[in-house]
């Protein structure tokens, strides 16, 4: 899942690093790398899901790729997407945890994907590293390079974490969506309203609900929509209109698709039911 790595700041071993540019739409390869992998997007979009975790990424964001951790693709690569990538080697002793947790002294804390577009200066390191690699230079020069490389993101996922805690941008996107249940808000729709890059709201988002803003939304209406169901006798339409939905059928689409049954059969179910008999008799 997605998370986060504490590991010891050392000098590490690049083993592999170079650049690529995807000029037709091409999906993330299904792999597993038994080192750890960063990579950098200059500029296009893709999306790379981290075991089921989706995370796409925008122009300047990082992804740290934990060694041993499912990632693939789906969804293509916008046109001319271009990467920087680097490989580097791992120890038992590297944690790897879905919460926020602030590292021990001496150890970096990676996040699953940062937007370095305020931070130019890890681009710079970034490449470097690359152009140590192509340009075979000394390998205590490289690991130093890469090291300087791992602290600057460190440094990012760490202050990430102290303002998305410190602005509530979690607490503000849920109270929105459970004030307004009859809306679908989408990322623009948040960055609007927080004053916050999509691609922020978008990755604190996932990180720490360990799903996505869509997901989270589908979620809590076919939540409201059992509850209504069952306190209720509102018809479907209504309940579609409160809850978001287009129209019924789209509600009763969605919400067989998850109980496996549609919201007129899950009624008439808790209408057998001896609990609801019960109460209907009262």
């Amino acid at each position: 899942m997605g998370g986060f790595l504490n590991m010891k700041i050392t000098q590490r071993t690049v083993s592999l690093a170079g650049a690529s540019r995807y000029h037709e739409p091409i999906k993330y390869i299904d792999r597993i790398f038994r080192e750890h992998v960063l990579i950098y997007c200059l500029c296009g979009e893709y999306e790379i899901f981290d075991n089921d975790l989706p995370f796409r990424l925008e122009k300047d964001d990082v992804m740290f790729q934990h060694a041993g951790v499912h990632h693939y693709g789906l969804t293509p690569c916008k046109p001319d997407t271009a990467i920087l990538f680097v490989h580097f080697g791992c120890d038992g002793k590297d944690s790897y945890s879905a919460d926020f947790n602030t590292p021990p002294e001496g150890f970096a804390f990676l996040p699953t994907v940062i937007s370095a577009a305020r931070q130019p200066s890890v681009k710079r390191i970034f490449q470097r590293v690359v152009d140590d690699w192509i340009e075979i230079v000394d390998e205590r020069e490289s690991s130093y390079h890469l090291k300087r490389l791992i602290e600057e993101i460190s440094q990012i996922g760490h202050t990430t974490d102290i303002d998305s805690r410190k602005n509530g941008i979690i607490e503000r996107c849920l109270e929105i969506i459970r004030q307004n249940p009859d809306r679908y808000f989408t990322t623009s729709d948040f960055s609007s309203m927080l004053f916050k890059s999509q691609s922020t709201i978008r990755n604190v988002f996932r990180a720490n609900m360990n799903k996505s803003l869509y997901e989270y939304q589908r979620d809590h209406k076919l939540s409201l929509v059992k509850t209504m169901l069952e306190t209720t006798s509102m018809k479907l339409h209504e309940i579609a209109q409160q809850t978001g939905y287009c129209d019924e059928y789209q509600m009763s689409k969605t919400f067989k698709k998850t109980y496996g049954m549609t919201p007129g059969q899950y009624r008439q179910q808790l209408s057998k039911s001896p609990e609801t008999s019960e109460e209907n008799k009262k």
